[in-house]
């Protein structure tokens, strides 16, 4: 008959299947005093069993349990110590002890576990003192957590210049991500001494509102036609963000310019009114290369009931490209259905 104890005892069977059927009937029935039996788990060769492990660790660990991970920490292995990381969200945030044993662990893996859940778990006027000491960290992975948190305090020049002293050029750039240009412009400003072309790249998109409106469009174009298409796409969400009053000069500036590969990018990625007009428009132009004129087709397939597409099919049907020729005869057949 099926009974706890007998479980529990099965769970060090020789009998693989016994030892499984153990342990799902532990789990299924919520046998939280069997934690301690499932350790010899955690490494075991059988990776089934070794995912049952942290199931039941992440479902059942608790501040109760606290005795249970710290005797697992003293192991001088220490091969513990990233596997209770994982699940520190199950503590309250006044376990010290366990957090003082894992935080000088040599693994930069089980310190990020260990400053996120700290810097999740205190209040909002502790957190700049942290986030400096987690600055200080070896790994720049680590640092990083650190950085991610800034968002969250008051920036100084101590912060900033912490971070503008990091020797990876990473920590910079998710400082530059995560600041907010009407807020901290006398610190972003700091930034412009580095050369580094994505701290250049994001120094651009966090000033865009400002350098589309004090019309320095050729620096913006210049970053565009000097960055992969990742950061391409990047760029243009930007723009498609802001008001259509503020960017309108600067879409005049790309017709004139003849920028094709950056405005069809725009007026593609947006669903404001005045650039879907637009890219039907630029649709019709024959200067435009054909590639792009295609990608421009392709997008107002799906505005057939809202757009007169008469005089583009007809325009499709009498140009001499015979790509060109069979979207019109497809467009017209969408049309006529």
């Amino acid at each position: 008959m099926v009974s706890k104890s007998t479980e529990i005892k099965n769970l060090n069977s020789r009998d693989i299947p016994t030892r499984r059927k153990a342990v799902r009937w532990l789990i299924e029935n919520d046998i939280r005093e069997s934690l301690t039996n499932f350790v010899k788990f955690i490494d075991d060769d059988d990776v089934w069993f070794r995912e049952k492990a942290k199931y039941v660790f992440l479902s059942w660990c608790s501040d109760e349990s606290l005795d249970l991970v710290l005797d697992l920490l003293s192991n001088r292995s220490r091969k513990y110590d990233y596997f209770i990381s994982t699940f520190l969200s199950n503590f309250s945030s006044t376990v010290n002890e366990l957090i003082e044993k894992l935080i000088d662990s040599e693994n930069p893996l089980v310190r990020i576990n260990v400053r996120k859940f700290q810097l999740s778990n205190l209040k909002t006027n502790n957190i700049k003192p942290l986030i400096l000491q987690i600055l200080n960290d070896p790994d720049y992975r680590v640092r990083m957590v650190g950085v991610n948190f800034i968002h969250l305090v008051e920036i100084d020049d101590t912060l900033i210049n912490k971070i503008l002293g990091d020797n990876h050029s990473k920590i910079k750039l998710t400082a530059l991500e995560k600041l907010n240009y009407s807020e901290h412009s006398q610190w972003i400003n700091k930034f412009d001494k580095f050369e580094d072309e994505k701290i250049r790249f994001n120094l651009i998109l966090i000033r865009l509102s400002e350098l589309i409106k004090t019309n320095n469009f050729e620096l913006i174009t210049s970053s565009f036609l000097q960055s992969n298409l990742q950061l391409k796409r990047k760029l243009v969400s930007g723009i498609i963000k802001l008001e259509w009053t503020t960017i309108k000069d600067f879409i005049d500036f790309l017709v004139i310019k003849k920028e094709w590969e950056f405005l069809i990018l725009i007026v593609n990625s947006s669903s404001k009114s005045e650039l879907i007009s637009l890219r039907y428009d630029l649709s019709l132009d024959n200067e435009i290369p054909i590639e792009l004129r295609l990608k421009l087709i392709k997008k107002l397939k799906g505005r057939i009931n809202d757009i007169d597409l008469t005089p583009l099919i007809e325009n499709l049907e009498e140009s001499g490209d015979m790509r060109l020729i069979q979207e019109g005869e497809l467009l017209r057949g969408l049309l006529n259905e």
